[in-house]
């Protein structure tokens, strides 16, 4: 799975892989206000579909702002 947040220009991804029962989250780009409803989405559709052990890997972030970290912090 892949979400992209289209209504801000900056280069946002979030790519969604599987190792066995863990799912890893890739977030690269900006994660502000603009972002935060795209990580919310693919969060709760991971946990929708009963997946229990989830990974968010920031590398690739260039940009993390105090909407964001309440992002990570409300979906965790």
């Amino acid at each position: 799975m892949a979400y992209a947040d289209t209504s801000n220009p900056k280069n946002f991804t979030i790519a969604i892989r599987q190792s066995g029962l863990i799912s890893l989250v890739d977030v690269t780009g900006s994660l502000t206000s603009f972002e935060a409803g795209a990580l919310r989405q693919a969060i709760t559709g991971l946990v929708a579909i009963k997946k229990k052990i989830i990974v968010l890997n920031l590398a690739g972030s260039i940009t993390l702002d105090s909407s964001g970290i309440g992002e990570l912090v409300r979906t965790t």
